[in-house]
């Protein structure tokens, strides 16, 4: 039957002794050796393997960060758009609008400069109107002047018959009884003229009052009409205005239909952008799901690789990392012991040793923390954590966590005080730290005689090494309180 599709065809079985079998002829501890150095050797190539992977996969993790952020970015990309298009519209809206307000201000200055016209018309005419009524005074008193003369005339005559008629009287009166008839006329004659200048007098103070209300009537008709001539220029002042006014108006009213016009096509070129932007973000989605399908499968690589080197170091075969593990192992045995010594000395309770009520240092970044157990472990780690420096050149550091991952002393190198710069803290600061990464924690809550990493160590500043790990668990009264680490740089 043939092979499935990515299979290989196993390889037919070569017996010892038979031609091509590279153990042919050699002896039994020969073949031991050979079985040895080339178990070796793949044990060499899986581990580099491994590496290489892990290297992969810490930087195919922070491209998947990065598409994650440009999914982000192009989200917001969207929405800025889609505000874009709304604001747009908003100013069309507006601008509309404000072209209707426009149009319709056009339109009551319309009506108002017909209505300033028709004002004007009628102001001069009643200016028209008022000098013909002054022209009129002037020939009313005219007139009443005339009366008055008359008025005088007739008086003189009255005062002349008055005098006639005395006359007249006397003379009758001489005349005895002949002249009593012509008395009764002279009677008459004189009070017909008293009559006549009582009427007169009458007459002529009726005309001197008339001719002062005249006077006065002619004044305030020569200032209704200087006010009139005054009304009719500031009219005339109010047209031009009005007629500026106008013109300003179509102006905005021109404006705004630009503003419009602008506002549809910046929207319509928003609207491109935004389908552009659309078909962008579908691109970085679908991206940034093959990286995160890609990071998933290599982590899976990183840790199918990890079993093997843990498998192959823990089949008793001499590796590379043989004299780490033993030597992590033999440390965590040492740390156990120092802890349980003093326990028993009464230095400090289980409880305290096992405290998870960590207190934050004020003013540190990163953050650091203090616990109940850190005077001791500042008294009992350090002079085993810096012993396993020395085991070999490649040693970066060799610390022990709690289960959680706390580290609360560190190697000397990495127990700096702060500074203010965090970057600088974050590479030179490392002790009083939690550190509950991937690679942190699995060495941290770790029960096995020993663990097997490789990872991508973050140096501080965007700085990462390629690190191997071994942790071996410390157990205290047969409870697992950590793990010890070792970090070095693989060959």
């Amino acid at each position: 039957m043939a092979p499935a599709e990515g299979s290989t065809a196993p390889s037919p079985i070569v017996g010892r002794g038979e031609p091509g079998n590279p153990a042919a002829g050699m002896s039994a501890n020969e073949n031991l050796e050979t079985y040895r150095d080339l178990l070796a050797a793949v044990t060499r190539r899986f581990c580099a393997l491994g590496i290489d992977v892990a290297d992969i996969a810490g930087h195919m993790d922070d491209i998947s960060q990065q598409a994650g952020v440009r999914v982000e970015q192009a989200a917001r990309l969207q929405d800025a758009a889609q505000g874009m298009i709304d604001t747009n519209s908003g100013i069309g809206e507006a601008a509309t609008k404000a072209l209707g307000v426009t149009m319709s201000v056009e339109d009551d200055i319309c009506d108002s400069r017909r209505a300033v016209d028709t004002a004007i018309q009628n102001i001069q005419e009643l200016v028209t109107g008022v000098h013909r009524i002054a022209e009129q005074f002037e020939t009313l008193t005219q007139a009443l002047g005339g009366v008055a003369q008359v008025s005088g005339a007739i008086e003189a005559i009255a005062k002349q018959t008055n005098l006639l008629a005395l006359n007249a009287t006397i003379e009758a009166a001489r005349a005895g009884d002949a002249g009593k008839g012509f008395a009764v006329v002279a009677g008459e004659v004189k009070r017909l003229a008293d009559q006549t200048r009582q009427a007169t007098q009458k007459i002529g103070e009726t005309v001197h009052t008339l001719t002062d209300e005249i006077d006065v009537l002619r004044g305030i008709s020569l200032n209704a009409s200087n006010q009139a001539e005054v009304a009719s220029d500031g009219s005339a002042h109010v047209i031009e205005i009005v007629e500026r006014l106008d013109k300003h108006v179509a102006s905005v009213t021109e404006e705004v239909e630009h503003i419009a016009m602008a506002a549809g096509d910046n929207r319509a070129a928003c609207e491109t952008v935004l389908e552009d932007v659309d078909r962008l973000s579908n691109s970085i989605n679908l991206s940034a799901t093959s990286l995160r399908e890609a990071d998933g499968r290599l982590r899976g690589m990183r840790d199918r690789g990890e079993e093997l080197m843990e498998d192959i170091a823990s089949s008793g075969v001499p590796t590379d990392d043989t004299p780490f593990i033993d030597a992590v192992v033999a440390g965590a045995d040492r740390v156990s012991a120092m802890f349980e010594q003093a326990l028993s000395e009464g230095r400090l309770t289980l409880e305290d040793l096992f405290d998870e009520s960590y207190e934050p240092i004020p003013a540190t970044d990163p953050p650091q923390v203090r616990s109940r157990f850190l005077t001791l472990t500042d008294r009992l780690l350090p002079s085993l954590q810096e012993g396993m420096l020395a085991l070999d050149p490649r040693v970066i550091f060799c610390a022990a966590v709690d289960r959680n991952g706390y580290l609360p002393t560190h190697n000397r190198k990495f127990s700096h005080p702060q500074g203010r710069d965090p970057v600088w803290n974050d590479a030179h600061c490392r002790n009083r730290r939690i550190f509950d990464d991937r690679t942190g924690l699995a060495s941290a809550q770790n029960t096995k005689p020993h663990l097997l990493q490789v990872y991508r160590r973050h140096m501080g500043g965007g700085e990462y090494v390629i690190m191997k790990e071994v942790a071996a668990p410390i157990m205290v009264q047969g409870r697992h309180w950590g793990g010890l680490r070792l970090g070095y740089r693989p060959l």
